[in-house]
């Protein structure tokens, strides 16, 4: 073969091979991106949640508010009590990442539909610089595995796990540090009585 028309060959296909490899190389992309771009929907807050310095929580007329008294110790703030850290902390860890389950987007203001025009719950989590996150709380879904919810500085409704309404709510309504239990006595052994020897028969 002429060394001319080798060389169109071999130029040919390293073009073709670059065009196959930019090509898979956009392909892998895209899913990635779109991924990237749905978990950026769906997410309602970020932040730090070891620089959370207060926690008000409310459901219905009943509201308390929990702030941090040390490096892992919250007081309930009307009473001084020890709060419920292990639910507290659980909620927060949540929060400080939350995102929606679904996105259902802006209602165009007709937020009674998701039982959000009032909210019945809320949860609000102020950090030591002042910022302040409010998630506002509504109706569960029709399946009931859901709640709806928002920013309190945004219309765009969310769909959240019930257990985060249902975590709230516990808390709200028992916001003591549940007492540690006593723990039982072990059982001690009762000894066993030596047994009677029995005289050999005289012979």
């Amino acid at each position: 073969m002429n060394f001319r028309v080798t060389l169109a060959v071999l130029g040919v296909l390293v073009v073709l091979t670059g065009i196959v490899v930019g090509l898979d190389r956009f392909n892998v992309g895209q899913p990635q991106t779109k991924e990237g771009e749905k978990d950026q929907e769906l997410t309602i807050f970020q932040f730090d949640d070891r620089q959370v310095a207060a926690f008000v929580g409310r459901v219905a007329d009943t509201t308390v508010r929990i702030e941090k008294a040390g490096e892992v110790e919250w007081k309930i703030a009307d009473s001084g009590e020890p709060a419920d850290r292990l639910t507290l902390s659980s909620l927060l860890i949540r929060m400080s990442q939350l995102k929606g389950t679904k996105r259902v987007g802006d209602p165009g203001g007709d937020l009674q539909q998701f039982g959000l025009a009032e909210p019945r719950s809320e949860a609000t989590a102020e950090l030591d610089d002042g910022t302040r996150y409010a998630l506002q709380i509504g109706d569960k879904t029709p399946v009931g595995t859901g709640s709806y919810a928002k920013r309190a500085d945004s219309d765009d409704v969310f769909v959240l796990p019930a257990a985060f309404a249902s975590d709230l709510e516990r808390l709200v309504k028992s916001p003591k540090e549940p007492p540690t239990p006593t723990p039982r006595p072990s059982p001690t052994s009762t000894p066993e009585s030596a047994a009677t020897p029995i005289p050999s028969p005289s012979p």
